[in-house]
């Protein structure tokens, strides 16, 4: 099918440019919009992982004082409820171990 140019040929070619440069546009801000929306959670990501580091560290410290609070109770501290004795201390025995040792000293 050929098209004989004219002018209303032109018009409707014109008016089809316009439309796609107007939905280009759109598109254009959209995409910007989106990128700033990319940019806020990049930094909410960010912040989060900064959190659960600082959560990290923390517990670690904590864990740490624990861990040293049961060590001056030797080896008690490293027996686990079957008999077996672990390698690491057993956090959750130390408040055990902490309330028998203040129930003795008084």
């Amino acid at each position: 099918m050929s098209h004989i140019w004219s002018k209303e040929y032109d018009d409707k070619l014109r008016q089809r440019i316009a439309e796609l440069e107007a939905e280009r546009d759109r598109v254009m801000r959209e995409n910007g919009k989106l990128n700033c929306h990319i940019d806020d959670l990049e930094v909410e990501r960010d912040n989060w992982i900064d959190t659960a580091k600082q959560h990290h560290r923390n517990e670690d410290y904590y864990r740490g004082l624990v861990v040293q609070i049961g060590e001056m109770f030797g080896e008690i501290a490293h027996v686990s409820d079957d008999g077996l004795v672990q390698e690491d201390v057993l956090c959750a025995k130390v408040p055990e171990l902490v309330e028998q040792a203040l129930k003795e000293e008084s």
